[in-house]
């Protein structure tokens, strides 16, 4: 709806910045306009009162006499694999990736748990002999799993259900809706495992590749790119897997 030499000012979740849900979107904006400005209301006043961080985003719409001008980065954009990112300085994120790969790159695949434990409520157990069920909040202070007892008496630590063996790594998912936090877990897949829907799994052919990554998770520099990257969004599995920088 923009008309050819506009320009748009418009109040938009954070999330828009780098999702991979809005890549096409951000690749088509590339295109067509000029980023001018992106503005964090997070850091100069909160917008209103959302509860939803946001940011401001000035952009203008190239004329349709203007000459074509080849797609580059900007001081608001950056290419990351084959899409283009928005933040408020491309220098900050290009320092933070500098050195790193992707798990991508690495050969290593990022799935999404597949069990919703409240559709299963009638095979989930307190046996300890069946499946390990891993939950979010399973997840300890201590990178590990722990045991837990649940308030909620419907859901249970264990399910009737064929599990999964080998090393894997548990990362928490977050939920869009506030400062995103990296929580994650070594699973040795010494005993059966499943894991919920809101955890991503790195599938680790070894154990040596688990502890290089939990390396890098602690990496001072992977701190810095959750904080400036993610801020209040969560963690796909296909960012996990092609933006997420992983320093070996």
């Amino acid at each position: 709806m923009l008309a050819p030499g506009g320009v748009l000012a418009f109040i938009i979740p954070t999330s828009f910045l780098n999702a991979a849900y809005y890549s096409k979107t951000r690749n088509y904006m590339k295109s067509v306009g000029t980023i001018l400005d992106i503005i964090n209301f997070t850091k100069d006043n909160k917008f209103i009162e959302t509860q939803q961080a946001t940011i401001g985003l000035i952009y203008h719409l190239h004329s349709s006499s203007s000459p074509i001008v080849p797609i580059s980065e900007c001081k608001f954009s950056m290419k990351v694999g084959d899409n283009y990112i928005l933040t408020e300085n491309s220098e900050d994120i290009k320092e933070i990736l500098r050195g790193s790969t992707t798990l991508k790159a690495l050969g290593i695949q990022v799935k999404t748990g597949t069990v919703v434990w409240n559709e299963h409520k009638d095979i989930l157990t307190d046996d300890a002999a069946k499946t390990l069920l891993i939950y979010n909040s399973n997840v300890a202070k201590t990178n590990s799993v722990e045991i837990l007892q649940f308030n909620n008496e419907e859901k249970k630590q264990y399910i009737t259900m064929a599990g999964s063996t080998g090393p894997c790594i548990v990362v928490n998912r977050g939920n869009g809706n506030s400062a995103y936090q990296l929580s994650y877990a070594y699973v040795d897949g010494k005993r059966p495992y499943l894991v919920e829907n809101h955890l991503n799994m790195i599938l680790c052919k070894t154990e040596a590749t688990a502890k290089k990554i939990l390396a890098s998770f602690a990496n001072e520099k992977t701190v810095k790119f959750v904080s400036t990257f993610l801020g209040n969004n969560g963690l796909s599995k296909t960012e996990l897997e092609t933006i997420f920088p992983i320093y070996i």
